[in-house]
Parts: C-alpha cells; sequence; structure tokens
C-alpha cells in the first residue's frame, strides 16, 4: 500500500514520514507499508528521481524499441486489403473470422502497409505467429 505525504501534516500524524535515503523530514515522501518483513520503505521525490536517472533510465532506454506501440491500421487500407484478396483468407479461402496479417512481422521490422497486409482467417493467423 501506498501512501502519499500530506503537506502540513504533524509528526505524530500516519502520514508525516522522513525519507529512508536522505533522512530529511518534511519532504512529500512515497511510502510502501506492509513489507515482507512487515516494515515500511519512504522515498522522498528527489531520491526517487535520482534512484531512477541512476538504475532506472538506462534499462528503459535499452527496451525502448519494444515500447513501440503499433500503429492501427486505417479503415481504407483495412478495406482495400480486404477487397484486393477477395474478401478470403489466402491461406484456406474461408470468409470469416477475417484478419489482417502483417507478410513480414511488425515484429521484425514490417510496415503497416498495403503491400505488407495480406487477409487471414483467425485460424490461419494464429497457426503462422511471426513465421
Amino acid at each position: 500500500m501506498m501512501k502519499k505525504y500530506s503537506p502540513g501534516a504533524s509528526v505524530s500524524s500516519d502520514y508525516a514520514y522522513g525519507c529512508d535515503i536522505c533522512q530529511v523530514w518534511g519532504k512529500p515522501v512515497l511510502v510502501w507499508d506492509d513489507l515482507h518483513d512487515g516494515g515500511c520503505f519512504s522515498i522522498c521525490h528527489d531520491c526517487l528521481s535520482d534512484v531512477y536517472l541512476e538504475h532506472i533510465a538506462n534499462i528503459d532506454k535499452k527496451y525502448e524499441k519494444l515500447l513501440v506501440r503499433r500503429r492501427t491500421v486505417s479503415e481504407k487500407v483495412r478495406i482495400d486489403v480486404f477487397a484486393r484478396d477477395g474478401n478470403k483468407c489466402l491461406h484456406c479461402g474461408s470468409d470469416e473470422n477475417l484478419t489482417l496479417d502483417h507478410i513480414i512481422p511488425f515484429s521484425r521490422g514490417g510496415k503497416t502497409c498495403k503491400k505488407n497486409l495480406q487477409t487471414l482467417c483467425l485460424t490461419c493467423n494464429l497457426k503462422k505467429g511471426v513465421k
């Protein structure tokens, strides 16, 4: 459970904590109660920022391409690809549960454009995976 420091709270208040890292009282502090050992841990915003910059920011940069979200396919492109493929799955010919599939997977650098999209039914798309 996390509590936020309440500005103006008295020292006897449930919300008056000092930072466990810099040992300064009275700064806005985040507190984690009920740790596995039954204690709590508190850290001020300044120390949290320092910890982030020193330890976490480099990890975020290393994996930032994993955080890139896919762009959705526009309705026009979707309709054009389905029409181009005859509104049928290109593998089995089914006309039910149709999906758009990246020929070169998005995860391997494939673009979301008409040339790289094909119509597959959900079953064939799941079987294909990222192959």
